[in-house]
């Protein structure tokens, strides 16, 4: 009894483990992290960071792809998009769940950006 009961316990423990996973948001924006506050920042939205482990992680690991303080960084994570519970900033912010990739930062200026978009 005691072996299914904890056969039981390990089964809806792995099924809410995959179910909360599944509820996480990936996206693809440019980072940015100054002074006491983080952005994530793509096409049509731009959302406040929640200030914690994993955005320390991925402030350190875009680092050394910064030419200044002030450079965005491209990545791709997962997280959790929710209300801004402080109702300063942001109307929406991320927590951050999983770091999936830190993309090439583009060595074309800001001019050249804003061509090839009136281009395209």
């Amino acid at each position: 009894m005691k072996k299914i009961l904890v056969l039981l316990s390990l089964i809806i423990t792995v099924i809410a483990c995959k179910n909360e996973a599944s509820n996480f948001t990936k996206i693809e924006a440019e980072y940015i992290y100054v002074a006491d506050a983080a952005v994530l920042k793509g096409k049509d939205f731009i959302y406040g960071v929640v200030l914690d482990d994993k955005a320390n992680e991925l402030t350190e690991k875009v680092k050394p792809m910064k030419k200044d303080q002030y450079d965005m960084v491209p990545v791709i994570i997962e997280g959790i998009i929710k209300p801004n519970p402080s109702k300063e900033g942001w109307e929406k912010v991320v927590e951050i769940k999983k770091i999936v990739k830190i993309l090439p930062v583009s060595t074309k200026s800001t001019d050249e950006k804003v061509k090839v978009n009136i281009v395209q």
